[in-house]
């Protein structure tokens, strides 16, 4: 029986999209062609429903762990600004810059996700993707205030994304949840 989970599962983000519907309509057509019994049916789509439910917490537990990352990296940028010497206002700068590209890292494991991912999770997943995207909205002027010396006003933008990676990190719990968010 293991065969065919392995060949269901092979292509690419098919665990992420396998739904106690899917699966049954994947199994009983191996049942039809013969490369099932009828009798191994229901255990093997019990099989492909939990590797599906497992890929999803895998996945939401990634993203999760990047966002919190986000978090941590974004309060040690607001320590660095609170400070106001020169060299932790430029080592704030490049954490700024460091927190981008993980952000923009973040967004495209998510469109993936999103790609696979079954309707109710899709929709917390697009909402993921819409708070990330805004919290790219901040950083960029955040950096740019740094830039040109506003650092009480940078410090209002990074709060500001502080927020909205805490909306993110509800939207990867709710497509944990498999609700919408």
């Amino acid at each position: 029986m293991t065969n065919p989970i392995n060949k269901i599962l092979s292509t690419g983000g098919a665990a992420l999209e396998m739904t106690r519907d899917t699966a049954t309509e994947l199994v009983n057509d191996l049942v039809k062609k013969g490369d099932v019994k009828r009798e191994d049916a229901q255990a093997l789509i019990d099989q492909l429903v939990t590797k599906g439910r497992e890929a999803r917490a895998t996945l939401s537990e990634t993203l999760n762990a990047q966002v919190t990352a986000l978090s941590v990296l974004l309060k040690a940028i607001q320590n660095d600004l609170s400070t106001g010497t020169k060299e932790s206002i430029e080592k704030a700068r490049q954490e700024l810059d460091t927190l981008g590209a993980q952000i923009t890292n973040v967004r495209s494991r998510v469109g993936e996700a999103e790609v696979w991912a079954e309707e109710s999770s899709r929709h917390a997943l697009m909402k993921a993707q819409k708070q990330l995207a805004t919290a790219q909205t901040y950083l960029v002027p955040a950096v740019e205030k740094i830039h040109n010396g506003a650092v009480a006003e940078a410090q209002r933008d990074i709060k500001a994304l502080g927020k909205v990676l805490s909306k993110v990190e509800d939207a990867l719990d709710s497509f944990l949840r498999g609700t919408k968010y």
